[in-house]
C-alpha cells in the first residue's frame, strides 16, 4: 500500500502543512537533555500558550506513534514549512514588538486561510528552555500583551471580548497599524474564529459563564 505521507512525487499535497517536532527539553545549566511527552499546542482566551498532553492511549496504536496529527497552535520558532508558503500567508506580523504572540498569530493565520498546523511525533528537537530571556522589552510597554491585542484584533472577531475579559489591560493598549494583516485575510478569504472553534480547537468554545 502506497503511504501518501512520505510520496515525494505528491508533496505539493503537503504545501499547506506547518510541521512541528515534539520539543525536548535541554537544562541551560548543565545542558543535560531529556525527552517530552508528546503534545498538541494550545492556547486560552487571554492568548497564553499552553501545551495539550495526549492520552496515553493514543499510542497504544502502533501508528499514532508516528503519524502527524493536527495541533491549533505552535511553540514559537519550531517549526517546518515551505518559504512559499510562508510568504504567502504574509509572514510574521512585522508590526509586532520585540516577543510573545506570534506563535498564536501564525497558528490562527495557517487555520484560518487554508493551511494546518501538525506535529509529527517521531521528529524531536532539543530546546534550551532560559531561566530569563537575555532581553527587554521597550520602555513602559508590556511588548507581549501589545502583540496578543494586534492578534486579538486581526483574527478573533466577535470573540475579541472573549480576550479582552481576560486581558481588560488591552483595552488601553494602543495596537498600531494592522491594515496589512486584515489584506491578507481578504486576499486569501480566511474563515472566522468561529470555523476554528468548531473544527480545530473545540476545547476553546467560550463556556456560558463567559458569554455573560
Amino acid at each position: 500500500m502506497r503511504n501518501s505521507l512520505f510520496d515525494w512525487n505528491e508533496l505539493s499535497a503537503f504545501y499547506t502543512d506547518i510541521v512541528l517536532p515534539v520539543v525536548d527539553l535541554i537544562n541551560p545549566a548543565s545542558f543535560d537533555y531529556s525527552s517530552s511527552m508528546v503534545a498538541k499546542s494550545g492556547f486560552d482566551w487571554g492568548l497564553t500558550f499552553k501545551w495539550i498532553y495526549l492520552p496515553w492511549e493514543y499510542f497504544e496504536t502502533p501508528e499514532n506513534n508516528v503519524k502527524p496529527f493536527d495541533s491549533p497552535a505552535m511553540p514559537g520558532g519550531l517549526l517546518a514549512m515551505r518559504r512559499e508558503y510562508f510568504v504567502e500567508l504574509g509572514e510574521y506580523d512585522m508590526g509586532m514588538e520585540i516577543w510573545g504572540s506570534e506563535n498564536i498569530e501564525l497558528s490562527l493565520k495557517a487555520w484560518l486561510c487554508g493551511g494546518r498546523v501538525v506535529v509529527a511525533p517521531c521528529s524531536r528537537v532539543g530546546h534550551v528552555f532560559r531561566m530569563r530571556r537575555p532581553y527587554s522589552s521597550k520602555p513602559g510597554m508590556d511588548t507581549a500583551l501589545y502583540n496578543a491585542v494586534r492578534v486579538a484584533k486581526t483574527w478573533l472577531g466577535e470573540y475579541e471580548k472573549n480576550f479582552f475579559a481576560s486581558k481588560p489591560r488591552g483595552t488601553k493598549i494602543v495596537f498600531g497599524d494592522i491594515s496589512e494583516n486584515k489584506k491578507v485575510k481578504e486576499r486569501l478569504k480566511c474563515k472566522d474564529m468561529k470555523w476554528f472553534i468548531e473544527n480545530v480547537y473545540p476545547e476553546l468554545a467560550p463556556k456560558v459563564h463567559d458569554e455573560l
